[in-house]
């Protein structure tokens, strides 16, 4: 991990830092499924064909206006076809792997009494059963996420709001955009499952 731990123990021991962290891709892995995309396995077909074309549009048009409104449609679209009746049926620990080098960085964090923020544009419910199935503690993490309830602006999307956050920030995921929520001189990419420094300090 490039002397990650070395240099985020030393960092940590201020005890005035907030760690934002993505969870799709970066608490999980590459080859997991995501909070979202899970459904598909355990929906009916006419869900699968509704949730492609939405699918279809996300890689087509990058854009915030339009990603906002699509995620709008997933998530109505998971209410249509009752997604939370099936939360019990989904293999949570075969449908997500979990990135270890992550979670050990999220371990320490925790020790040292700092914060820890989890903040996606997946869904919250399968965040804290993907958590539970794996036995993670996040008693003491606040999770940032969509709900089956979210609706308007209240939605996530991959172009995540800023967030105002006045202490020292380490923010952690797996695309620019997650880098790019509030101003941080500490900076740890995802890429290829292994976290990477791409800034640290002034």
């Amino acid at each position: 991990m490039n002397n990650i731990p070395n240099k985020l123990e030393q960092l940590l021991v201020d005890n005035n830092v907030v760690a934002v962290i993505d969870f799709d891709y970066t608490i999980t892995t590459k080859d997991s499924n995501s909070s979202i995309g899970v459904f598909t396995n355990y929906l009916p077909k006419k869900y699968q064909t509704k949730k492609k074309r939405l699918d279809n549009m996300t890689n087509r048009f990058k854009n915030r206006l339009i990603y906002k409104f699509i995620w709008n449609s997933k998530i109505r679209l998971l209410k249509k076809y009752n997604a939370k009746e099936v939360l019990n049926d989904i293999d949570y620990k075969n449908e997500f792997k979990i990135n270890n080098d992550i979670i050990k960085l999220i371990e320490m964090i925790e020790k040292s009494n700092n914060k820890i923020i989890i903040y996606s544009s997946g869904l919250k419910e399968i965040i804290v059963n993907v958590l539970e199935s794996h036995n993670i503690k996040y008693d003491n993490i606040k999770i940032l996420a969509n709900s089956f309830n979210s609706k308007g602006k209240s939605i996530i999307t991959p172009y995540k709001k800023k967030l105002n956050i006045e202490n020292n920030t380490i923010l952690i995921g797996d695309n620019n955009n997650d880098l790019n929520i509030t101003n941080s001189n500490y900076l740890i990419k995802v890429v290829k499952d292994k976290p990477i420094i791409i800034k640290w300090g002034c």
